[in-house]
């Protein structure tokens, strides 16, 4: 697990852009094969990317954490961003399909993931892709579509404004 230490919110205003990438740019988690791991003990918040292929990945529990299980004092989201895959929690298995979510509560001892196309890297069959549509369309003021092009929103009339 990679430690990222915050600088002070002082320090990050007069940050140049170079050293501000190089401060808050997270890279290198998806890997096929692996479970990446990246902390910051400011916000106690961990991020994580795991690629299962051919072998489960279980979810480790490293010693900076100093617990007994990395689940012992926090909770856990999982969102599948690629294929189907099966996230595995004290036995019990949760299929999760492209975009679904699991929350994982607070307790559980281990948390296994696990690609359903076995020897191959599960991706998804489609990228969506967000653009900002104008923001008078709707009465929220702001409007999202997917790279299909259809509105997405309250509305999908235009606005008579």
């Amino acid at each position: 697990m990679k430690q990222h230490d915050n600088p002070s919110p002082t320090l990050t205003a007069a940050l140049p852009t170079d050293e501000l990438r190089h401060q808050f740019l997270v890279s290198g988690l998806f890997v096929p094969g692996a479970l990446k791991l990246h902390a910051w003990e400011v916000d106690r918040t961990v991020l994580g990317a795991a690629i299962p292929v051919a072998e489960p990945l279980a979810l480790p529990n490293p010693p900076e954490l100093r617990a007994t299980s990395f689940l012992e004092r926090r909770e856990l989201g999982v969102i599948n961003l690629g294929g189907a895959g099966v996230v595995a929690v004290d036995g019990t298995g949760y299929a999760l399909a492209y975009c679904d979510a699991l929350y994982v509560g607070r307790g559980a001892k281990a948390v296994t993931f696990r690609s359903a196309h076995g020897r191959r890297i599960s991706t998804c069959s489609r990228i969506r892709r967000m653009r900002r549509i104008r923001p008078s369309m709707s009465p929220s003021g702001v409007r999202w579509a997917t790279g299909s092009g259809r509105a997405r929103g309250p509305t999908s009339a235009r606005s008579t404004r």
